[in-house]
């Protein structure tokens, strides 16, 4: 019983960051943060999606990534809907999913050609705590990877 109210409480918290915090940060142009986009390493870069950040959220249960749309045209050869989205830690192996909840869907924003420049989210299911901050982690879109990104 004690578990099953945590995890009540862990996706009531959620909600809540998706509600108020998240839904922010996803009407935000490219020019707000612009220090911490131009000191990326490029390697963070692929297919016209760049890694801004990923860092831990909901007492370490997630990895919150941002990213930012380069290029529209191959972002949107990649980006789509039933797209498979992953995260998969360098040293153990692991696989991370997008959690798909039954009445919200996948914990994932997707862009549209309008969207160029703004910061979307996806949040990745790190229940069991393999990932911690300084992990090295690659990001699977599809068949894209975008190797090394250094959680927060």
């Amino acid at each position: 019983m004690m578990n099953m109210c945590r995890t009540r409480n862990l996706w009531f918290v959620l909600a809540l960051l998706l509600v108020g915090g998240v839904s922010g940060c996803a009407t935000s142009k490219a020019g707000g943060n612009g220090a911490l986009a131009t000191a990326l390493s490029p390697r963070w870069e692929a297919s016209g999606i760049r890694v801004v950040k990923i860092s831990p959220a909901v007492g370490r249960q997630m990895l919150d990534l941002r990213y930012r749309i380069t290029d529209v045209e191959q972002a949107g050869r990649v980006l789509k809907q039933t797209t498979p989205i992953s995260l998969v830690d360098q040293v153990s192996g692991t696989t991370l999913p997008v959690p798909d909840l039954a009445k919200v869907g996948k914990l994932r924003s997707i862009p549209n050609k309008e969207d160029a420049g703004r910061l979307f989210w996806v949040f990745f299911n790190n229940s069991a705590g393999v990932v911690k901050p300084g992990n090295k982690v690659t990001l699977m879109i599809g068949n894209v990877a975008i190797r090394d990104i250094v959680v927060e």
